[in-house]
């Protein structure tokens, strides 16, 4: 029987245990951004609110000092993931490819603003621990208005590295397939779709799909994380048969 073009092949032992790891690590991720959302209230507060509705949404309980720590390590594991997936479509192509360099470098940018975003967030938490009459003012009200909107802006106008890191996985997997190609070309490519899609709604102030907010994260997370796991648990079976 003739095999199709563009049929992944058996990985070798050293291929393995690194599909093997990123399979494993690219769990983590979907489960990550359920624990932060479960962490606060949802649907959290769309943007331009009253400065006073964040405060209600980071400050009790502290659950936003852990929803910083999980994120933080689940940006970390997608880095990882990305890293791992790189490697083998490197190995497939037998040198170190323009597409597989993109996926780590887009993901890296992604990662290291995403951290540096976060501290945006941590900071607003500190704060409105530190102070008691925090968010009282008027003008305390508008200043928590504007972390707000400016974390979710930055992490919207990240989505943009998002898109490059899938586009890349597509061309990749196209010439050089390690993942099916409804999986990792096809499914890729409407991955880095939906990614420069949000970028579009930077134009929209407020409501749930304004940047950041419940319904944008949705276009943007959903595929994006839920493609990893799905990628993560395909890797998880070809290995394991291997």
């Amino acid at each position: 029987m003739a095999i199709p073009a563009n049929t992944p092949s058996p990985p070798d032992t050293v291929e393995r245990r690194h599909l093997r790891a990123a399979g494993i690590i690219g769990i983590f991720p979907l489960a990550g951004v359920v624990i932060v959302l479960a962490l606060g209230r949802f649907p959290y507060p769309d943007n331009n609110r009253p400065g006073h509705e964040y405060l209600d949404y980071v400050l009790p309980r502290h659950a936003a000092e852990t929803q910083g720590i999980v994120w933080s390590a689940m940006v970390v594991t997608m880095l990882a993931f990305i890293a791992l997936l790189a490697v083998a479509y490197m190995r497939r192509a037998g040198r170190i490819t323009a597409t597989a360099m993109s996926m780590i470098a887009s993901m890296a940018v992604f990662a290291a603003t995403s951290i540096v975003n976060l501290g945006m967030y941590m900071g607003l938490v500190i704060t409105g621990h530190g102070y008691a009459g925090f968010g009282v003012s008027a003008t305390d009200q508008t200043m928590v208005t504007f972390a707000w909107n400016t974390v979710n802006a930055v992490y919207a106008i990240g989505a943009v590295l998002a898109a490059m890191t899938w586009a890349a996985i597509a061309v990749a997997n196209h010439r050089h397939a390690v993942l099916p190609p409804a999986l990792g070309t096809r499914g890729a490519a409407v991955v880095s779709a939906c990614n420069a899609a949000t970028v579009g709604l930077l134009y929209v102030s407020t409501g749930p799909w304004s940047p950041g907010s419940v319904l944008w994260f949705g276009l943007q997370g959903l595929p994006t994380f839920g493609w990893t796991l799905i990628a993560a648990v395909f890797l998880l079976r070809t290995t394991r048969r291997a």
